[in-house]
C-alpha cells in the first residue's frame, strides 16, 4: 500500500548507502526461518490468480493497439500485454520499458494483458512516471525483505517524490544499521529469483481473508474498500500486497539497490497508533546509476550546512532539546552580524 506516514524524529543513516563491510555480519538467511503466514497467503493467491487467468482466456478477442507514431498492431484481448508488443519492435525495446501508458492518461503494467482496442506509450527511465513505478516496485522487494529477516507485520511501503522508496511495518524489534546487509542480501535473493509481478483482483472479502493475519492491512483495507467493493493485489515471490500498481513485470529489473537508513514512525501518521520501523532504499535498472548515486550522497554529507556548522563551531547540539541548535559565542556573532 501506497499510503505515507510521518516518520518520528529518530533516523539512522547508511554511511556510504548501504554497503559497509559491518553490515554483512547478519546476511546469511539460510538461518532464518520464514516467516508462517507466508504459505497460507500464497496457497490463497494462487488459487485466485489461477482462476482469473481462466476467466481471462475464456473472453478473449481480436483487437488493434495503436502506437504514437500511428502504427496499429493486431492483438488479443485479456492475452496480450504491452510487454509482448514491446518485443515485437525490439527486444532491446522489452528490455528497456519499464511501464506503459493506456489511452494517453492509465499506467498500466507491461506484464498484464490489455482489454480492448487501445492507444499504447511505452515508458522508459527517461519518464517521471517510469521511476516511480520502478521505486514502487522495489519497495515490494524491500518489503519482501523485511518479511524475511524480521517476520515482520508489513503497513506500507510507497515509492517517494524525492527518488527511492521505504517499507514500514511491525518488526518486533528495532531495525539497526548492522541489519543492512541482512535487508540488502534478502532483497538480493529475490532480485535473482526474477520474481513475475502477478496482478489479481481481489474481492473485499478474499482480501480481509488473505491478509487476515496482518491487523495493518485489516485496517486499512477495511476503511478504504468499499462494502461489495474490490481491490488490486501483487505477488512477487513470496510477498503479497494490497496495491494499486502498476509495477515492473519481474523483479531481476531491479539491479542495483542499497538499503540507505531507517527511522521509527507511526501507523497511518498517527502519533496515537502503533510506533513501527521504517527502512528507506534506492535502486536502479544499472549498477553505475548506484555508484553515481552515492557518490552524490556523499558529496551531499560534506557540503550539509550541520556538519560544517559543528565543524566551524557556530553551534552544537544537546540532549536537552533534540534536534534544536544551540549557537555558539562564535556563531551568535556571525548571525547577528547577518
Amino acid at each position: 500500500m501506497a499510503d505515507a506516514a510521518a516518520a518520528a524524529p529518530k533516523e539512522k543513516k547508511a554511511a556510504a548507502g548501504g554497503g559497509a563491510p559491518v553490515k554483512k555480519a547478519n546476511a546469511n538467511l539460510d538461518t532464518m526461518k520464514p516467516p508462517e503466514f507466508w504459505a497460507d497467503r500464497v496457497a490463497l493467491f494462487d488459487k485466485l490468480y489461477a482462476e482469473q487467468c481462466a476467466a481471462y482466456a475464456a473472453k478473449s478477442k481480436d483487437i488493434k493497439v495503436t502506437l504514437p507514431d500511428g502504427k496499429a498492431m493486431e492483438a488479443k484481448s485479456w492475452v496480450t500485454t504491452p510487454l509482448d508488443i514491446a518485443k515485437r519492435i525490439s527486444n532491446s525495446l522489452g528490455d528497456k520499458v519499464i511501464v506503459a501508458k493506456v489511452n494517453d492518461d492509465t499506467l498500466w503494467d507491461l506484464a498484464r494483458p490489455l482489454e480492448a482496442d487501445c492507444q499504447l506509450e511505452l515508458l522508459d527511465w527517461d519518464y517521471p512516471e517510469a521511476r516511480n513505478v520502478f521505486w514502487h516496485s522495489s519497495a515490494h522487494v524491500l518489503g519482501y525483505a523485511i518479511e524475511r529477516v524480521y517476520g515482520a507485520i508489513l503497513s506500507t511501503g510507497p515509492a517517494l517524490e524525492e527518488g527511492g522508496f521505504f517499507y514500514e511495518g511491525d518488526t518486533k524489534r528495532p531495525v539497526t544499521e548492522a541489519d543492512y546487509g541482512a535487508v540488502e542480501a534478502a532483497m538480493g535473493e529475490l532480485v535473482k529469483q526474477k520474481m513475475p509481478y502477478q496482478r489479481l483482483v481481489l474481492s473485499k472479502e478474499n482480501a480481509l481473508k488473505m491478509f487476515g493475519y496482518n491487523t495493518f492491512k485489516q485496517r486499512t483495507l477495511g476503511k478504504k474498500v468499499p462494502e461489495g467493493g474490490a481491490c488490486t493485489a501483487y505477488k512477487c515471490g513470496n510477498l503479497i500486497d494490497p496495491c494499486r500498481g502498476p509495477h515492473l513485470p519481474d523483479t531481476g529489473r531491479v539491479k542495483a539497490f542499497a538499503v540507505m537508513k531507517n527511522s521509527s514512525s507511526f501507523f497511518q501518521g498517527n502519533a496515537d497508533n502503533e510506533v513501527l520501523q521504517r527502512i528507506y532504499g534506492i535502486s536502479f535498472p544499472q549498477e553505475k546509476q548506484l555508484k553515481e548515486y552515492k557518490a552524490l550522497v556523499e558529496e551531499a554529507a560534506k557540503r550539509d550546512h550541520r556538519t560544517i556548522g559543528k565543524q566551524q563551531e557556530l553551534f552544537h547540539f544537546h540532549e536537552v532539546s533534540p534536534g534544536s541548535g544551540f549557537w555558539t559565542p562564535h556563531g551568535a556573532h556571525l548571525q547577528r552580524a547577518d
